[in-house]
């Protein structure tokens, strides 16, 4: 997800503020895991994770047919006036 979300940054077809959004809670979790593994506690996958992880997907499918298809670039791309 990070390597799309910078690859999309990069080529102007999503914000910045989409992969920060991404980051913070993906290394909050990561962590808790990783010191609940070393305590022998194993923490699953929420439905609501995989909800978002989804979303995320979609998203960034979205995004890049759009940049091949020169379709749905409103998405990602800021119009001026907002």
């Amino acid at each position: 997800m990070s390597a799309a979300f910078i690859s999309l940054i990069e080529l102007g077809l999503a914000r910045a503020w989409m992969d920060r959004h991404h980051h913070r809670p993906e290394f909050a979790v990561s962590g808790l895991r990783s010191i609940a593994a070393q305590h022998g506690v194993t923490i699953a996958a929420s439905p609501l994770g995989k909800t978002k992880m989804v979303a995320q997907v979609v998203a960034i499918a979205l995004l890049i047919v759009g940049y091949e298809l020169g379709e749905f670039r409103f998405i990602g791309e800021r119009r001026s006036g907002w």
